[in-house]
């Protein structure tokens, strides 16, 4: 909430006091480093996404006791590693920094890997087309082409942040609990005597979306590039819906097989411990949350000198130096806020 309202200070000092030893390293990383991208500090902002790209490969082989941990306690017990599609806007934020620090060339590396070895999204494609563009390589034309986009004539890219991205909450499955209520009826059938713990359901995650600003910078076209993140977020977590649903129900299964064979006069005491522990076992509601929803580029053909780029009610100066690619970055939370790096217009 902080960062979304301009507040980076308060942000980056909150950030500060997190434990980067702990499971959420890399989480905790790309948060920061997202402060201190939109502060502006970008040489600190470089050195925090290098760290959690660093902790994002190093916890991506989950372990024998983290799987035993989900499937025993909850999800969130196993080090946070971002789903695909925030990997590859790590990358290219990170990108985006070398670029702002003058790194063209570490800058087209960082794209490069990304291209070849992770998932793709048209933001790092494009980015990567207008490096080898600058540098005379015919390859921009293939990966123009995979975007089905013209190679554009232009040296300011505008990069517009919109909304927030979608938060994740716990709920519990309506059809698991209908499920749990069947499985006591059988066993009741087998003389198993019912539980109530069971009746707590499966806790799944889910999304909750904020209101997007709409598109309303006053330039003489439309993004010539976007990513809808929210959408993204949504497709990711109904791909792994399937998975999450059967731990959840495993580790449900397991619990009540405890309270089965729990001796006749102690089963009502570990009914009630598993049921304290049911209602208090959540979803992994973890997600890099400090994202926009939706990010637009613009690849505008500016004279050299100060243009003003319109937004909403309020404008933001843009200054163009010859033969340079200027990157501008504006970041609208929502439609009443509006932040490029330090300064609140």
């Amino acid at each position: 909430m902080q960062l979304r309202n301009g507040l980076f200070e308060e942000a980056e000092k909150n950030l500060s006091k997190a434990d980067i030893a702990s499971n959420e390293a890399a989480l905790i990383l790309l948060s920061r480093a997202m402060v201190y991208f939109q502060s502006g500090n970008f040489q600190k902002s470089s050195h925090d996404f290098e760290k959690a790209l660093d902790a994002i490969d190093y916890y991506k082989q989950i372990s024998i006791p983290e799987i035993a941990g989900q499937t025993l306690i909850q999800d969130d017990i196993a080090a946070y590693v971002p789903p695909p599609f925030e990997e590859s806007l790590a990358r290219f934020y990170q990108a985006l920094t070398f670029l702002h620090l003058g790194q063209e060339d570490n800058a087209a590396a960082t794209l490069y890997y990304l291209e070849n070895h992770l998932e793709q999204n048209p933001l790092t494609t494009y980015l990567l087309a207008t490096l080898f563009q600058r540098r005379g390589d015919s390859n921009a034309r293939v990966l123009y082409s995979r975007l089905n986009v013209e190679a554009p004539r232009g040296n300011v890219l505008l990069v517009h942040h919109r909304g927030t991205a979608p938060q994740k909450k716990t709920e519990i499955a309506p059809i698991s609990v209908v499920s749990a209520a069947l499985v006591e009826k059988i066993l009741e059938k087998k003389d198993v005597k019912p539980a109530l713990s069971t009746l707590a359901g499966v806790p799944i995650p889910t999304l909750v979306n904020t209101k997007r600003p709409t598109n309303i910078l006053k330039v003489d076209r439309p993004p010539i590039v976007s990513f809808d993140i929210a959408r993204a977020a949504e497709n990711h977590l109904e791909k792994e819906m399937p998975w999450t649903a059967a731990r959840a129900a495993a580790r449900l299964l397991i619990r009540r097989g405890l309270v089965a064979v729990a001796k006749e006069k102690a089963q009502p005491f570990v009914d009630f411990a598993m049921l304290i522990s049911n209602l208090a076992t959540e979803a992994d509601t973890r997600s890099w949350t400090t994202l926009p929803s939706c990010i637009d580029l613009y690849h505008l053909d500016l004279k050299p000198g100060q243009h003003q780029v319109h937004v909403g009610k309020q404008t933001v100066t843009v200054t163009v130096k010859e033969k340079d690619l200027t990157i501008v970055e504006i970041f609208q939370p929502s439609s009443d806020k509006l932040f490029t790096h330090k300064e609140i217009l």
